[in-house]
């Protein structure tokens, strides 16, 4: 028989790391699902060369 998984995440992006995360810690078996060869591919080549993560770092 295969392996069976409780719940799938269509994505690797923001949220769906984001889920990923909180799912790995809440001890759920999971599997993310993404098209690009990496994880969180659109945020690093799909937006506009000055949209950045803003964090607390970015205030002072």
């Amino acid at each position: 028989m295969g392996t069976e998984i409780e719940t799938v995440i269509v994505g690797g992006g923001q949220a769906g790391l984001a889920v990923s995360y909180f799912l790995k810690h809440a001890g759920r078996e999971h599997v993310v699902l993404e098209k690009a060869p990496q994880a969180g591919h659109a945020w690093r080549n799909d937006r506009w060369d000055s949209f950045t993560l803003v964090t607390p770092n970015w205030s002072f």
